[in-house]
């Protein structure tokens, strides 16, 4: 997806939040596609939510602008901005009835209208025979899909959904979360998420912007994000990691230890500078190994963790006095290398696969 801001749907620029003497955003800019489904990821208190409400206008930015569909919104009510919002805590209304809730955004329309789009919405999320009944009746996944019918249903150019799977359990946020994406593809409506949960802005996300303590670490595309993160913060954050110190002992070359390891792009440090290598467990190999390959060390297994598909391999290396490292080996390859704590072995760690940041 493109983020050319001539054809960006939506622009934040510069914006700030301040409470008080506590800034929550600083410097806030980001472009986002019409059609775009894009996830705010981070910690709690990193401020994406904040963020949300500053775009729906609910929490006014201190400073800052924000055009939507070329229009500018930054002083506009809540009520004069085009968009439908999804709560963490749903906020339907248990006195009506989901055909009432459905429709609590449609007054404008008659009766008539009112009551074939609501009867569109519900077959559209799968509950088209829901109509009669409470919120109370409902599970918690069925109340989710009403809440994002509400959100939908006066057509919004936007739809904002704050943590809308957090309160379902694992097995309904899963299959929640594919719905979600294919009615917004289907629906083609651009959509922004908020979420700490990795795995969904991993699943879900055309593209991902990553916030720490009020400020944008990176956005990019999930395998962007997954695969060459920009700062030791996100690549900690988004799966699992290794970090092993080190220096600079060439543009491609560092120093772990007692081994250098190559890196495929250069690294950009000064000779002898503090550095730190990042790789991430699925991607220490264990088979296959090129004779004379570059990256091989060898380690020593110190635990092994069943996880089901795989097993959780703690390696003690050469690459530090303190230096272990975490590997993902598949279930065939236990089996058929039979791995086992206390047994040594040759590990390579792909020049393709190290990631180099400044020291910690």
């Amino acid at each position: 997806m493109t983020s050319d801001n001539s054809a960006s749907y939506l622009q934040v620029r510069d914006l700030e939040k301040r409470f008080g003497e506590f800034t929550a955003l600083r410097d806030i800019s980001l472009s986002i596609d019409k059609g775009e489904f894009v996830v705010f990821l981070g910690p709690s208190g990193c401020g994406k939510t904040t963020l949300l409400r500053a775009i729906a206008g609910l929490d006014r930015q201190s400073k800052g602008s924000i055009v939507q569909a070329g229009r500018e919104i930054s002083n506009l009510p809540p009520a004069q901005r085009d968009f439908g919002i999804v709560f963490q805590s749903y906020a339907l209304f248990p006195n009506l009835t989901v055909d009432s809730n459905v429709a609590y955004g449609l007054r404008g329309l008659d009766r008539a209208s009112r009551k074939k789009r609501v009867g569109e919405l519900l077959h559209l999320i799968g509950l088209p025979d829901s109509g009669a009944k409470f919120p109370a009746q409902l599970s918690g996944g069925q109340q989710q899909r009403i809440a994002l019918a509400r959100a939908l249903a006066p057509s919004p150019g936007l739809l904002l959904l704050d943590e809308p799977l957090s309160a379902l359990d694992a097995r309904v946020r899963i299959h929640l979360r594919r719905e979600i994406r294919e009615l917004q593809r289907r629906l083609n409506v651009t959509t922004i998420m908020v979420t700490h949960d990795q795995e969904e802005a991993l699943t879900m996300a055309d593209r991902i912007v990553v916030m720490n303590h009020g400020v944008i670490e990176q956005i990019g595309t999930p395998e962007e994000i997954y695969r060459r993160p920009a700062s030791v913060f996100v690549a900690n954050f988004v799966g699992a990691m290794n970090f092993v110190g080190g220096k600079s002992s060439g543009a491609e070359l560092v120093r772990c230890g007692s081994v250098d390891l190559a890196s495929n792009e250069p690294h950009g440090f000064r000779q002898g500078a503090d550095i730190t290598v990042a790789i991430r467990p699925e991607d220490i190999a264990v088979r296959n190994l090129p004779p004379g390959g570059s990256n091989i060390v060898e380690a020593r297994i110190v635990d092994l963790e069943f996880l089901g598909a795989f097993c959780r391999a703690t390696l003690a290396t050469g690459l530090g006095e303190t230096a272990e490292l975490k590997a993902d080996f598949s279930i065939n390859a236990v089996r058929d290398l039979n791995l086992q704590p206390g047994h040594s072995l040759p590990v390579r760690l792909p020049p393709d696969r190290l990631v180099v940041y400044p020291a910690a």
